[in-house]
């Protein structure tokens, strides 16, 4: 939700197109998903030798496996690092995981976010960023604000 909100106060253009249409609101979510992943990854062994990109792993070496990464992947998606609310897939990320490893609190996850982005748009007329820093908590696996100063305009 923080990161919801900071990447909707940074980027003006988008915030004035979500409040032109809101129906782009579940893509923009998607996108915040892609972009600001709250699990960045986490380590596997490999059961057998295997080769990536040119590199051999053997026989239970030790990976980490950044989905956060892999949802910047320009092969995958175009302009990686720009939030393209009419991009194709955008669920195909790996914000929730993956396969049998996706997040079993996916739905509702996407829907609180889609809920509280319907209303922080439906209630304000504008947000943007305060005065301060918005430090991310320091974690190898989770992506957090700390805190996120924003000025809120509440509608006339």
């Amino acid at each position: 939700m923080g990161s919801m909100v900071r990447l909707l106060a940074q980027n003006p253009g988008i915030q004035e197109e979500l409040r032109a249409k809101p129906e782009l609101v579940p893509n923009f979510v998607e996108e915040v998903l892609r972009l600001e992943s709250p699990f960045q990854g986490h380590f596997r062994k490999t059961k057998v030798p295997v080769e990536l990109h040119g590199e051999r792993l053997p026989e239970n070496a030790r990976v980490m496996l950044l989905w956060a990464s892999g949802n910047r992947d320009p092969r995958k998606w175009p302009n990686p690092d720009q939030i393209d609310l009419e991009r194709a897939g955008p669920r195909q990320h790996l914000g929730f995981g993956h396969g049998i490893h996706l997040c079993l609190g996916a739905p509702i996850g996407r829907m609180e976010g889609r809920i509280a982005m319907e209303q922080l748009l439906e209630r304000t007329s504008w947000v943007e960023l305060a005065d301060g820093d918005f430090p991310h908590r320091q974690s190898v696996f989770v992506r957090t604000l700390e805190r996120l100063p924003v000025r809120l305009y509440p509608k006339a």
